[in-house]
């Protein structure tokens, strides 16, 4: 299962078409089930991309995750980007809670993240679809940024 998972993650670009839906706040990671259960798993990874902030609680610092952009739901497709208007809304025309797929401008059929967009994130998310946290260090002249885990 988990070599099923790494191939729809970024790693591989079988999946490489990234659509967003505007949800209801609050339902996101519902939501994301509930497509995981509707949509073709070899076509579709639905996920909720999440940042990792610190949070204290009695003086312990504990790293949460939270939704990176609350309200929206990201989705994998690894279909021709012209069927994927029609064939999500049909899967999400009796989902409550997803309010519209993205798009740009007034085609409502263009609605796969442009190129250099799907780069970006591609650049920022772990394999978790997680944007974590980095710390600046200085030691003597030399300074730099680590990545935390």
């Amino acid at each position: 299962m988990m070599a099923i998972m790494a191939t729809l993650r970024f790693g591989k670009e079988a999946m490489k078409n990234l659509v967003v839906l505007f949800v209801r706040t609050g339902s996101e990671e519902k939501l994301v089930q509930t497509l995981k259960e509707k949509l073709n798993a070899k076509e579709y990874l639905p996920f909720v991309p999440t940042k990792e902030v610190p949070y204290r609680s009695k003086g312990v610092v504990y790293k949460v995750r939270k939704p990176l952009f609350p309200g929206y739901v990201f989705v994998r497709a690894g279909i021709e980007p012209g069927l994927i208007a029609d064939r999500l809304a049909k899967a999400l025309r009796n989902v409550k809670d997803v309010y519209s797929i993205l798009h740009y401008g007034d085609d409502k059929k263009d609605v796969v993240l442009r190129e250099e967009e799907r780069l970006h994130w591609k650049r920022l998310f772990d394999a978790d679809f997680c944007v974590v946290g980095s710390v600046g260090f200085i030691e003597g002249e030399a300074y730099g940024l680590r990545q935390v885990r």
